[in-house]
C-alpha cells in the first residue's frame, strides 16, 4: 500500500509541477493526505524487520548488506534518471541539466532517491545499537529521543536532516514488531487503528497540524502510520489473504523505477492533448507501477536482478512468499534447511 502512494505522492505533485490545471483545494487535501503517511510508513515496516535482521547477519555483515541493498541501487538508478533527464532536456518538468550535473547527481540525493540514504545513515547508526538494546528497549527510545531533539539545532543538510525526523519512525517499527510478535490479531482490532489514523488525516487536513510545528509532525507521521500498519496487520493476519504480497515484495523496484515511466506517461498524455487531472492521476500512478513490475520480469529472466540494484530476484528462488511480510524479500534457511521466501523491506 505504500509504495502505491509513494507513486500516487510523486504523480500528483509532477502533474502540479508541469501545469495541469487542478482545484487547489482538492490537491492540498489530497497532497496533505498521502504525504502524511507514505514515506513515514516506510520507516517503520524498515524498522519493523531490521532487529532480528542485525542480530541474524551480525554488525558487519549487517552493514555491508546495507551498502549493497541501499547505496547500490541509489547510485544505479540515480544515474539511469540523470541520463534521462539529460536526454529529455526541458520537456521535463525540471528542465534540462548539464553532464557535470548527471555525474554529481547521486550525490545530491536528488528526486526519491534521499530515502535510500537516510534509511542508511539510519541503518548505520542503530545496527551498532541493537546488540544493547536487545535487552534494553529503552536504549531504542533514547536514541529516538535524541534524534528528536538534534533537529532542532542541527543546521539543515540534505545527508542528515532526513535521517534525523524519520529515525523515531524506524525505532517505531522496532518497538512494534516486539509488541506485535506473533500476537493473535483480529479483524475487528483493525477499526480503532483505522479511527487513529483517520482522525491524524482530520487534523492534518483540517487543521494544518504537522506544518507548523516539528512537533506536531513528528508525533502525528507516527501515530497515522504505526496505526495504518497496525490495521493492515490485522487484516492480513485475520483473513489470511496475501493478494498484495508480491506487490510488497516489489516495492523496492517500484520505488527507483517508477519516476522515468509516470513522467514519460505525463509528456505523451500532454502531447496527445489530454489534460484532465483524474485521467493523469489513475495512468501515470498506473504506469509507475506496472512498468517496473514489467522491467523487474524482464530483468530476471536476463538474471540481472541483482545487477540492475533490485534486490533478490524472486522469481527464481521458487519460494512462497509469507504475506504480511510484504516489503522486500530475502531467503532463510530454517533449521531443517528447507527455504522459505521471508519478505521485508529494504531495511532488513
Amino acid at each position: 500500500m505504500a509504495i502505491v502512494l509513494v507513486v500516487f505522492g510523486h504523480v500528483l505533485r509532477g502533474d502540479r509541477e508541469a501545469g495541469l490545471p487542478h482545484s487547489e483545494q482538492w490537491f492540498n487535501t489530497l497532497d496533505s493526505a498521502v504525504y502524511l503517511v507514505h514515506i513515514p510508513m516506510f520507516f517503520v515496516v524498515s524498522g519493523y524487520f531490521f532487529e532480528r535482521s542485525v542480530l541474524r547477519d551480525g554488525l558487519l555483515g549487517s552493514l555491508k548488506k546495507r551498502a549493497i541493498v541501499l547505496l547500490y541501487p541509489l547510485l544505479v538508478w540515480s544515474y539511469i534518471t540523470a541520463t534521462f533527464r539529460l536526454a529529455a532536456g526541458s520537456v521535463t518538468n525540471r528542465g534540462a541539466i548539464t553532464p557535470w550535473e548527471v555525474l554529481t547527481y547521486p550525490f545530491v540525493l536528488s528526486d526519491v532517491y534521499w530515502f535510500l540514504w537516510a534509511l542508511f545513515v539510519i541503518q548505520t547508526v542503530v545496527s551498532f545499537v541493537v546488540p544493547f538494546a536487545k535487552r534494553r528497549p529503552a536504549t531504542y527510545l533514547t536514541l529516538a529521543a535524541v534524534a528528536f531533539g538534534l533537529q532542532f539545532i542541527a543546521p539543515p543538510s540534505v545527508y542528515i536532516s532526513s535521517a534525523l525526523h524519520h529515525l523515531p519512525n524506524f525505532i517505531a517499527g522496532i518497538l512494534l514488531a516486539r509488541w506485535l510478535g506473533e500476537k493473535q490479531l483480529r479483524l475487528f482490532m483493525a477499526f480503532p487503528a483505522l479511527l487513529i489514523f483517520a482522525l491524524c488525516e482530520f487534523l492534518n487536513i483540517s487543521f494544518n497540524f504537522g506544518y507548523a510545528d516539528l512537533t506536531q509532525k513528528t508525533v502525528l507521521e507516527l501515530l497515522a502510520a504505526v496505526s495504518l500498519i497496525v490495521a493492515i496487520q490485522c487484516i492480513y493476519r485475520s483473513t489470511a489473504r496475501g493478494q498484495m504480497a508480491w506487490l510488497g515484495a516489489l516495492s523496492m523496484p517500484i520505488f527507483v523505477a517508477h519516476v522515468i515511466p509516470a513522467a514519460a506517461a505525463r509528456i505523451v498524455l500532454m502531447k496527445l492533448g489530454i489534460e484532465f487531472s483524474a485521467v493523469h492521476l489513475v495512468i501515470e500512478t498506473a504506469v509507475g507501477v506496472l512498468v517496473p513490475i514489467l522491467l523487474y520480469v524482464a530483468l530476471s529472466r536476463m538474471n540481472m536482478v541483482k545487477i540492475a540494484g533490485l534486490g533478490p530476484d524472486l522469481f527464481r528462488t521458487g519460494q512462497r512468499l509469507v504475506p504480511e511480510q510484504a516489503a522486500f524479500a530475502d531467503v532463510e534457511k530454517s533449521e531443517n534447511q528447507t527455504s522459505t521466501l521471508r519478505v521485508r523491506h529494504p531495511a532488513g
